[in-house]
C-alpha cells in the first residue's frame, strides 16, 4: 500500500503543478476587451479591480515615472498597453504598442487628424496632437512614434500634467 500512496501523491503533485502553471500563464496577459477599459483619469484601484495587476513595472526616464506594462492577448492590433499614475493616483499616461506591421505611425497620424486631432508639433516622442478626451472632455496630448528600437508604432496619451512634466 505505501507504494500506491506515494504514486498517487506524485500524480496529484504534477496535476496541481500543471494547473498552477496554466493559471500563471493565463494571468500573465490581459484580454483586448479588458485592456480597452484602461483610460486616462482612472485611478489605480479602479484599474486593479477591473483590469488586473500589471505584468511588469519599470522606471521610464523619458516620463520620469514608473510604467505598468500589460501584455495583451487576443488582439489583432496591440501587443502591450502601459500606464503611469500622477500624484493624484489617476492614470496620466496611457500607451499602446501596436503589433508589428499592423499600422505605421503615418497611418495612425492620419486617423487622428480625421477624427479631429489638431497637430501640435513634434518632440522626441514623435508627432504630437492635441485632442479632447472623449469621456471627460479634457484636453490631452497624443504622441505617435515609429519606435525604431521596437520596430513597432507606439501611441502615448498624456494628460496636461504629464505633458508638462515631460516637456
Amino acid at each position: 500500500m505505501p507504494k500506491k500512496n506515494a504514486k498517487n501523491r506524485i500524480i496529484i503533485f504534477f496535476a496541481v503543478f500543471i494547473l498552477c502553471l496554466s493559471a500563471v500563464s493565463a494571468w500573465a496577459s490581459v484580454s483586448q476587451g479588458l485592456a480597452e477599459r484602461l483610460d486616462l483619469f482612472r485611478d489605480r484601484n479602479w484599474v486593479y479591480n477591473n483590469v488586473g495587476e500589471p505584468d511588469s513595472v519599470s522606471w521610464n526616464t523619458t516620463f520620469k515615472a514608473e510604467l505598468e506594462m500589460y501584455r495583451i492577448s487576443g488582439s489583432s492590433y496591440f501587443d502591450w498597453y502601459f500606464v503611469s499614475y500622477g500624484l493624484d493616483g489617476k492614470i496620466n499616461i496611457l500607451g499602446q504598442i501596436y503589433k508589428k506591421g499592423y499600422m505605421s505611425g503615418y497611418e495612425v497620424c492620419e486617423e487622428l487628424e480625421s477624427r479631429g486631432g489638431f497637430p501640435a508639433g513634434t518632440t522626441g516622442l514623435g508627432k504630437i496632437f492635441r485632442i479632447q478626451h472623449t469621456r471627460t472632455g479634457k484636453s490631452i496630448r497624443v504622441a505617435v512614434q515609429d519606435n525604431k528600437k521596437l520596430g513597432q508604432t507606439v501611441v502615448y496619451m498624456l494628460t496636461q500634467d504629464a505633458w508638462d512634466r515631460v516637456n
